[in-house]
């Protein structure tokens, strides 16, 4: 009892040491919550109604981008690696399961329905792919930061580069996005092996890259991605699906390329950070799109001008309700912390119980 009583108390203390992270990472953070946004609430309206040839351009120009956002989020987590606690794994396991019961309420006209049930099972059911491919891969990281920290470079180099041909080229070159091992880039496979990207650019590329050639590269892969999937609108042979999918070649590239332009930035702000703590609270929070909807209707102006518009203003309200939720949320920390650390007592001690066998 005493030796797991002072397993809780040290994950604790890892919890609260935790350092703040730059404001550089902290700004890509915002803007590719920001893309994922704006990516999601043009498909919702182009599920809904007719988009214009002009506002399809506009949904695969904003879609070039907002396809990097989940590749950022995991290149940084691998950039400084991810580390179980499993207090954190249990935080976030309740903060989606709350966030998911209270969009399916919203939702439904503020109405308890069998959606706000099915929500408290959010995490299990993979229901929010990117949480729990992301409590996995933490749940993993111990073994994977041990495991890439005794390569050599060029050993590292060597498995990156077997993982980028049959997890990145070859799916695209075939169109086999929906295999064993990739779900379109939505699934573990492409986490662990977007993380491990990031452990190679922390543990062998941590370098400096001129700000003009990473606009330069992130430009001319938006470019191409832009290009095959208009492209793909005109000639049926052409399958853009694969090339728009987070594990291909293009966005790969662009995400790095996006990273290492960040990554070039110093400077410090309390307000990015301020805003920065709630961008998980924000993503998970997406969720409310249909309720805000219902006010701006924007799949009703698909073949106006006023298009790009009414999806900016959608998307800002999605994001600043988000973060005013988040930070009134944050008001009952005490009692939530009182029910986290009671889960994570019970969790731990259950682990202890199983590996003891």
């Amino acid at each position: 009892m005493v030796e797991n009583q002072s397993i809780i108390v040290k994950e604790l203390q890892m919890v609260r040491s935790q350092q703040v992270r730059n404001s550089n990472f902290e700004l890509l953070r915002i803007v590719s919550i920001l893309l994922i946004i704006a990516m999601h609430v043009i498909g919702y309206a182009a599920s809904k109604g007719e988009l214009s040839d002009s506002n399809q351009y506009i949904r695969f120009f904003i879609s070039s981008f907002g396809n990097l956002g989940v590749g950022c989020f995991v290149l940084i987590s691998g950039y400084f690696g991810v580390k179980y606690t499993t207090r954190k794994f249990v935080f976030i396991s309740w903060l989606t399961t709350v966030y998911a019961i209270l969009c399916a309420w919203a939702n439904n006209d503020f109405s308890v329905t069998r959606d706000c049930v099915m929500a408290i099972t959010n995490v299990p059911r993979y229901f929010n792919w990117y949480i729990t491919c992301y409590l996995i891969l933490m749940a993993l990281s111990g073994y994977i930061n041990c495991f890439v920290e005794s390569l050599t470079k060029n050993e590292f180099k060597r498995l990156l580069m077997i993982l980028f041909l049959f997890f990145s080229v070859l799916p695209m070159m075939v169109s086999a996005t929906e295999t064993a091992l990739l779900k379109s880039g939505q699934c573990v496979t492409y986490f662990i092996y977007a993380y491990l990207i990031g452990r190679y650019i922390r543990l062998h590329r941590d370098i400096d890259v001129p700000k003009a050639k990473s606009v330069l590269m992130t430009l001319v892969f938006i470019a191409m991605l832009f290009t095959i999937k208009v492209a793909g609108m005109y000639v049926s042979a052409i399958d853009a699906i694969p090339v728009m999918s987070n594990n291909s070649p293009l966005i790969l590239g662009a995400v790095v390329s996006v990273f290492y332009l960040f990554k070039s930035f110093n400077f410090k702000s309390k307000i990015v950070n301020y805003i920065s703590a709630s961008v998980l609270a924000v993503y998970l929070l997406d969720g409310l799109k249909p309720a805000v909807d219902n006010y701006f209707q924007v799949y009703t102006y698909g073949q106006g001008s006023d298009f790009v518009l009414y999806v900016t203003m959608e998307t800002v309200t999605i994001f600043l309700v988000a973060i005013l939720i988040d930070k009134i949320h944050v008001l009952f920390g005490k009692a939530e912390d009182y029910i986290i650390d009671k889960m994570t007592v019970l969790l731990t001690r259950i682990m202890c119980k199983v590996t003891n066998l």
